[in-house]
């Protein structure tokens, strides 16, 4: 009882403070619009990048952005992309539907199939057709285990280039990494640590010479840090794994750089 008092309180606490800061946001969209002045010279705020943090500044920017000042924002994508769903609408069956809003019957359809539009998709998972008993997952981090559930009855090992597993998700403790590693355990899954995959003609070879026989190889590997931009212009804000090192105030680690931010 006192439990459910607690999160009532706050879920109402976090609620007020939510709706608080939108209706400031509002006061200052106004306040903005009314002093606001378009100048020809005007100096540029440019924002790299509209995903969660880019847009976020963006939008905070042009709600306090003085005369003088305007904000320019560059994005590759045509839309805004939730990075941790695409991968979900791209591979569950008719889960896709859930990503768009019906329209009624007023368009007709152009016979586009989702997933033909996404580069470097040779076949999206459920077409695949794992056949026989014997599937390994490449990578230990978070997308890795979404697929051992699709897989029941099979023979899954999992291979991991690092010595813990999930990575930087798992946290800074071991604790929660084991718990995990005992439950693959009990699931019958094979952990390889410390490996990595090298893809062979009969079965998949690993770094130190083993060779793993399997009937499907599921890549898990990726999220790399695209920091190349900020390479170019400043070596030494760029750590070894390839993050952006900034400073308590987000600016980038080189001073020489004060009006360069990065966030994401």
């Amino acid at each position: 009882m006192l439990f459910e008092i607690h999160l009532i309180l706050k879920t109402v606490r976090l609620a007020i403070r939510h709706f608080t800061n939108l209706f400031q946001h509002a006061l200052q969209c106004q306040f903005q619009r009314l002093t606001y002045h378009p100048m020809s010279q005007s100096k540029t705020i440019l924002v790299i990048g509209a995903s969660f943090a880019g847009y976020h500044a963006a939008r905070c920017l042009s709600a306090r952005i003085p005369t003088g000042y305007r904000v320019v924002v560059v994005e590759k994508n045509s839309h805004f992309q939730l990075t941790w769903v695409l991968p979900r609408f791209s591979v569950v069956p008719g889960y896709e539907r859930q990503a768009f809003i019906p329209y009624g019957g007023y368009l007709a359809p152009a016979g586009w199939g989702f997933g033909s539009g996404l580069g470097g998709v040779v076949r999206v998972l459920p077409d695949m057709g794992v056949g026989g008993g014997r599937v390994e997952l490449e990578d230990g981090r978070v997308v890795g285990y979404e697929y051992l559930g699709m897989y029941p009855g099979k023979n899954v090992t999992l291979v991991h280039s690092r010595e813990r597993l999930l990575g930087r998700a798992g946290g800074d403790g071991g604790r929660f990494t084991e718990r995990v590693l005992e439950e693959l355990e009990v699931l019958g899954v094979r952990v390889v640590l410390g490996e990595r995959v090298v893809e062979g003609d009969d079965g998949v070879r690993l770094k130190s010479g083993e060779v793993v026989p399997c009937d499907c190889l599921v890549k898990c590997v990726g999220q790399r840090p695209n920091s190349g931009l900020v390479q170019e212009w400043s070596p030494l804000s760029v750590s070894e794994t390839g993050h952006v090192r900034v400073r308590p105030t987000l600016q980038i680690a080189d001073e020489a750089f004060d009006c360069i931010y990065a966030a994401g």
